[in-house]
Parts: C-alpha cells; structure tokens; sequence
C-alpha cells in the first residue's frame, strides 16, 4: 500500500510533500518525514542526496535562487512553508541549526560571550548583564571548562572542538525544542566527535531536545539517532527506526552503505562499494532513481517508484519491496 502522507499529530515537526527548487530545478522532491519531541531523527545518504538542502529548506534557507516550490512544514501547528512571519518567529527559538563549520555560526570580530549574549538578549528580552551571565551559563552547559574564560575568547582562539561546543551554545540560546545538526562532527578527531555526540545525547535527554541530525556516518545514526531516514537523488527511499533498518533494510540502496560502512569492514577484507555515482538534479532517471546502481533492477524499476510501507513502521520506494520483506523473515 502508498505510505499514508497524514502528518503525525504527536510530532513536534512535520514535512510534507517537501520539493526544493534551485534555479528552477528540483534538488529535493517529494520528502516527508515527522520527529517527535525527544526524539532523534538522523537523515542519511552520501552527498549529492539532498540532505543539507532538505534541512536548510525547513528554515527557509535555501542557497543562491533555492525556494520551496511545493510541500508543507508543519511545526507545532503553523506552516512555515506558507507563512515567513511564523518562520521568522521560529528560527532561534523554536528551531535551531548547528552546521559542520562553528565558524559560520562565530563571527570572528567579537568575542564569544558577546555574541552569546547577543543571542540570549535578543530571544529573552533581558538586560545586559543577565544575557551575560546566561551566556557563560550556556558555555558551561556543553561542557566548556573556564566558560567565564572562554566568553572572553574570540572564536579564532578556540580549538575545533571548542568553536563547536559554542556554536552549540549559541544554538540553544533561544531555547529551542528542536536542534537541526548538519554533519556537527566531519571536521572533528575521532575523541571530540565522541564529545560532542554525548553533548547531543546529553541534551536531548535531560532537556526534552528533538534532534534532526544530518550525516553520512552509520556509526553516529547508531549511537545517537532513534529512527532514521534514507535519501538518494533528492527522495526518500527508506525510513524505520534504527534497530530495523541496520537488521533488514528494506530498500538496495540502504543495504549498499550499510555493507560500505567502514565500521563493518572485516580485517583483511576490502571494503564493498556501490558502483556509480548519485545522478546530480537534472539528470535524474523517470524510474527507479537507483536503478543503475542496484543488483536488483528488472523492467519493473523503468517507471516512477512510490513510497509504500511494506511493513508496520517502515516505508520504502522500491519495487521489490515484498521480496524483501520475505528475505527478512526468514533469516
């Protein structure tokens, strides 16, 4: 059966129908997901898949001539596709985003308690020397030793872990519900990802925050995310909770980065690959997306695949779904 499109009324954000035009070609179609407060959503696909763009089009952030050009994204009731004053009213403090570069959060020019602060004041209303004190509050919340100290640092003085945590910091000074995080760790050493990966679950847990967390990293969906969501060429091609997805994939494609996942990998054995690449927007195929990389592909995989759900829970666009389904239980 189709995947019912019905947003969930216990999510605190929900996408619907999500299509992302930039310079009047899709780059994101027909993307649909919900999270629910605490939860922790991780969006998977290698790069190229739409990832960035779906999480920067829920902010109405889309680079260069991007826009929304269909879709809906409903947070806490109010459509922020259709309406900029509610989305105005959002980012910061409904809704907040940590990139995979702190320096694009950190201007250079004044130090890091005065931005903090900045930030408290304008999503409180407080005076000064209050925003002051919430901003070095702030610092010591994602685990900065001297947070005093540091406020008084500018972000060229920090080190790569350290920018990270307070760009974390900024991003929680409007108290947001929901933190969208787009690769917060790719330019980290192992031993900080693994910090900052426990600030994330720390905060999430002890604060009610909903995580969308974008990554390549099949390690960090793992030790962070509760259900996740598969992307290729701008499509959602498969969502299920963690557990399900890493045991019995439901789409080639979701099977595919699993087994090229270096955190499989067998000593002495090389590493799978899916052969090809991601076809950019523009050239994307009329079937099957994946089809030209995939193992399984038939005729059947020659015409536009729709998103089903096959099991309860999981969702998948591939027409081999039931098959695959079969495979699973009889392991």
């Amino acid at each position: 059966m189709t995947a019912a499109a019905e947003p969930d009324p216990q999510a605190l954000l929900s996408v619907r129908g999500l299509t992302v035009e930039i310079a009047g070609t899709p780059v994101v179609q027909d993307v649909s997901f919900d999270i629910r407060p605490g939860e922790t959503l991780g969006v998977v696909g290698e790069s190229g898949c739409g990832k960035s763009v779906t999480s920067l089009g829920i902010l109405g952030l889309v680079p260069g001539q991007g826009r929304i050009s269909a879709g809906r994204v409903l947070f806490q009731g109010a459509d922020l596709a259709a309406s900029p004053k509610a989305l105005a009213r959002v980012r910061g403090s409904g809704i907040a985003y940590v990139s995979q570069e702190p320096m694009v959060a950190l201007d250079p020019t004044f130090t890091v308690g005065r931005q903090l602060a900045e930030g408290v004041a304008r999503h409180t209303g407080c005076g000064r020397r209050a925003a002051r004190a919430r901003a070095v509050e702030l610092l010591g919340r994602v685990n900065i030793p001297d947070p005093a100290g540091v406020a008084d640092r500018h972000p060229h003085e920090l080190s790569g872990g350290m920018a990270q945590r307070a760009a974390i910091a900024l991003a929680l000074a409007g108290e947001p519900r929901l933190l969208i995080a787009d690769e917060p760790t790719t330019a980290l050493d192992v031993t900080v990802q693994a910090e900052i990966l426990g600030l994330l679950r720390t905060l999430a847990a002890e604060t009610g925050l909903a995580v969308l967390l974008i990554t390549h990293d099949w390690g960090v969906v793992a030790d962070l995310c509760d259900r996740a969501v598969v992307m290729y060429a701008g499509q959602v091609v498969e969502q299920a909770d963690v557990e399900a997805l890493f045991t019995h994939p439901l789409h080639p494609y979701t099977a595919g980065l699993l087994a090229a996942s270096p955190h499989a990998a067998l000593p002495g054995q090389p590493l799978p690959t899916i052969p090809g690449t991601v076809p950019p927007p523009g050239a994307w195929p009329d079937g099957c997306r994946f089809a030209a990389r995939c193992a399984l592909v038939t005729e059947a995989c020659a015409v536009p695949v729709a998103l089903t759900e096959p099991a309860p829970g999981r969702t998948t666009r591939c027409v081999h779904a039931d098959r695959l389904v079969q495979e699973g239980t009889r392991r």
